[in-house]
């Protein structure tokens, strides 16, 4: 199984916490954020990571994964410009032709639940979403779910996007726009013609867009380690 990790955000809001590195490189619990998402992979049985990197790249890539994450194959590649997160995750396609299917995480998310076997794939993609929208903290609901199929995104959703979708070649590649464009915007295509799916996850969604979310991963840190492992 093979990961493709969006790292190249520019993490405006977390700047006071750490202006000097990538934003999922902020340490918390000891360790760059970006090594417990990635630990977290391997638990789920990916064993090959392609981290998209952009703003303050060499912060991410100047890291010793290998180190901490000896059962993960970590390569690279670099936005020269900013692409978006669709554009970077077509990006990663087109210079990885080995690359089929990948579960495309964000870089700043992690649901700590195990990513869920994909056995007779009917769709071109599959979002997860939480199957509590208590589960959110401060955002809203952005995925339009209808008989199983998703249908759309944005503020009138009726689920929340925990930040990782499955998706295959045939779906990145339906998309013919100029970057910089969304994740979602690239999978517009393969929405339309009702090939995206969705899959409910139990648990709580963390992400570290403002320095408040960061805290609540710390606090979870403290009190649940044990269950990265």
């Amino acid at each position: 199984m093979i990961g493709i990790i969006l790292a190249g955000g520019l993490g405006t809001r977390l700047k006071s916490v750490d202006s000097n590195v990538a934003k999922p490189m902020v340490q918390v619990g000891g360790k760059p954020f970006l090594y417990w998402l990635l630990r977290h992979l391997v638990q789920s049985g990916i064993t090959e990571a392609i981290i998209s990197v952009g703003h303050k790249a060499k912060t991410v890539t100047d890291y010793d994964w290998a180190k901490d994450l000896q059962k993960l194959k970590v390569s690279f590649e670099e936005e020269e410009k900013p692409l978006g997160t669709g554009g970077a995750i077509k990006h990663v396609f087109e210079k990885n032709p080995h690359v089929q299917l990948a579960w495309v995480i964000n870089g700043d998310t992690l649901v700590p639940t195990k990513l869920p076997k994909i056995e007779n794939l009917k769709f071109e993609a599959i979002y997860t979403v939480l199957a509590d929208n208590q589960k959110i903290y401060d955002a809203i609901p952005n995925i339009i779910i209808k008989e199983g199929l998703v249908v759309g995104v944005g503020d009138l959703g009726t689920a929340f996007d925990a930040g990782q979708v499955y998706i295959t070649r045939e779906a990145v590649m339906r998309f013919s726009g100029a970057p910089p464009y969304s994740c979602h915007q690239l999978l517009e295509p393969a929405i339309k013609d009702k090939k995206v799916g969705a899959i409910s996850l139990e648990g709580q969604c963390y992400d570290i867009g403002t320095p408040e979310r960061l805290k609540r991963f710390e606090e979870y840190l403290k009190t649940f380690k044990t269950k990265l492992t």
